[in-house]
């Protein structure tokens, strides 16, 4: 099940039937890119009490995979009014629960409806949670799935991405670049380009690799004009490449890669690092670097 909002007839509470503006703006955010790509279910506790579990998953992030941890997430009690909350996380994903506030249907009335709170571009919609008044259990009749899943839905299907400052590495540990990594959903296929303008030193040399997820094969090579730098044919997705160079130098460095994914969504990411830790010259990949993504199937 995904995103919904029940009829009338169905709904365990008649407010579920009602579209807010919450349920717009966790659409219109499907539609920018950012939603659920797999898991994130809400549910309640076994032993129903005032907490909701949520399973890990991964969210979509604009062009980057984000990974959700399982949690539970606890649901303030309501006194005399009845509430509806939003169970989120944000794009880091981290969980969390917004409560709504309960709004008079005239200002004449009395009577108040719940209303689900307002959802920020900064979180993602998981569940809404009806809690009503002075109720100390949540079931799964007050909880209504609002999950937008892009992984049948909108998808990525090109990545283009710009290194806005330098970036240095001055020891040998291969680390994630700040900037080119991408999502990549189940069962799809990218090419990759990187256009790298890099700066190795005579002591530091240089590696790079990728990190891809589980089940994910593929291919890549890499050439350059730098100074004693090796042209790699192509190998597998897998290995790692180590350049060196008899002096300090600078210039560009090409990579070309296909990335067949398994059936685990994830991230794809560009690595790099010294060989030999040089923390007096470091390693640079310089702002204008780029790297160009587009999915093949």
């Amino acid at each position: 099940m995904a995103f919904t909002i029940p009829n009338l007839g169905a709904a365990s509470h008649d407010d579920q039937a009602f579209p807010n503006q919450a349920d717009i703006d966790a659409l219109t955010a499907g539609i920018g890119g950012n939603g659920v790509t797999s898991g994130c279910t809400v549910t309640p506790q076994g032993s129903p009490n005032m907490t909701v579990h949520v399973a890990a998953g991964v969210l979509s992030v604009g062009t980057s995979a984000v990974s959700v941890s399982a949690g539970d997430v606890t649901i303030t009690t309501a006194s005399s009014n009845p509430r509806r909350d939003l169970v989120v996380s944000n794009l880091s994903g981290t969980l969390s629960a917004i409560a709504g506030t309960p709004v008079a249907v005239v200002p004449t009335d009395p009577t108040v409806v719940p209303v689900l709170p307002t959802l920020s571009s900064s979180n993602i919609a998981l569940a809404a949670v009806d809690v009503p008044a002075n109720t100390t259990t949540i079931t799964s009749a007050e909880i209504v799935d609002k999950r937008v899943l892009l992984s049948s839905g909108i998808q990525t299907v090109s990545v283009d991405i710009v290194k806005p400052s330098d970036e240095s590495v001055p020891n040998n540990t291969l680390q994630n670049d700040d900037d080119f990594f991408f999502a990549i959903g189940a069962n799809q296929t990218w090419s990759v380009s990187l256009v790298l303008s890099v700066r190795i030193s005579a002591a530091g040399d240089w590696q790079h690799a990728w990190s891809v997820p589980a089940g994910a094969i593929g291919s890549w090579l890499d050439f350059g004009t730098i100074n004693g730098i090796l042209n790699h044919p192509m190998t597998t997705i897998a290995t790692s490449f180590v350049e060196g160079t008899s002096s300090t130098a600078e210039g560009p460095l090409f990579v070309e890669a296909t990335i067949i994914n398994g059936a685990t969504p994830g991230t794809v990411q560009y690595r790099h690092a010294q060989l030999t830790t040089d923390a007096g010259t470091p390693a640079i990949v310089r702002a204008g670097s780029k790297l160009s993504a587009r999915r093949v199937v």
